[in-house]
C-alpha cells in the first residue's frame, strides 16, 4: 500500500505543480508563494516516498523532476498567462493518447524512421512515461492499458528518456519563455 501511494502522488505531483505554481504567481505575483505552495506538495509527496520504504534517489529525481516540470508551467505564464500554462501542463501529459494519429499515420506509410522518432518525441515530452521509465523502471508501453494501443509494437526498442535530460529541457524552455514573457512586458511598458 505505501508504494502504490508513493506512486499515485508521484505521477500527480507534475500536473498538481504545473497547475498550482501559475495558479500561486497569479494570486500573488512573487516567486515566494509559488514556491511555498510547491514546497508543501514536495513535502507530501516526499512524506509518502520515505513511508513507503524508496531510496533517497528516487524521492529527489521525482522532486526535482517536477520541479522543473512545475517551472516550465509558471515561464508559460509568465509568458502568455495562466490559460496557456495550463495548456501546455494538459497537452505534455497527453502525448501518448492525442499522438495516435501521428504514429498510425507513419505506420500506414511504412516508414520505420518516423514511427521510431515519433515515438520517441513523444515519450520524452511527456512527464509519465519520463518518470515511469526513468524513475520507477516501468514499461508503460507493455501496461494492459497502452500495450492494448500497440504503440510498442512498433518500437525496436522502447527508450525513455533520463529524468533529467527531460528536466533540462523542461527547464530550458521555462527560461525561454519567462524571458520571453519578461520582454514583452518591458516591450509593452516603454
Amino acid at each position: 500500500m505505501p508504494v502504490t501511494f508513493f506512486w499515485i502522488v508521484s505521477f500527480l505531483l507534475p500536473p498538481a505543480a504545473g497547475f498550482l505554481a501559475p495558479a500561486m504567481l497569479a494570486w500573488k505575483p512573487s516567486w515566494k508563494a509559488a514556491a511555498i505552495g510547491h514546497g508543501a506538495l514536495c513535502a507530501l509527496v516526499a512524506a509518502a516516498g520515505l513511508w513507503a520504504g524508496a531510496s533517497i534517489g528516487t524521492v529527489a529525481a521525482v522532486l526535482a523532476f517536477s520541479t522543473a516540470f512545475a517551472a516550465l508551467a509558471a515561464g508559460a505564464h509568465v509568458a502568455a498567462g495562466q490559460i496557456s500554462s495550463g495548456l501546455i501542463v494538459v497537452v505534455l501529459g497527453s502525448t501518448l493518447f492525442a499522438g495516435g494519429p501521428l504514429i498510425q499515420e507513419a505506420v500506414d506509410r511504412g516508414d520505420a524512421g518516423a514511427i521510431e522518432s515519433r515515438m520517441n518525441f513523444l515519450l520524452a515530452v511527456n512527464p509519465y512515461p519520463v518518470m515511469a521509465g526513468s524513475i520507477f523502471h516501468i514499461d508503460v508501453l507493455r501496461q494492459p492499458i497502452l500495450y492494448s494501443w500497440h504503440y510498442a509494437d512498433y518500437l525496436r526498442e522502447i527508450r525513455y528518456p533520463a529524468w533529467w535530460a527531460t528536466g533540462l529541457g523542461y527547464l530550458a524552455a521555462a527560461a525561454a519563455l519567462a524571458g520571453a514573457g519578461m520582454v514583452r512586458r518591458r516591450w509593452r511598458h516603454s
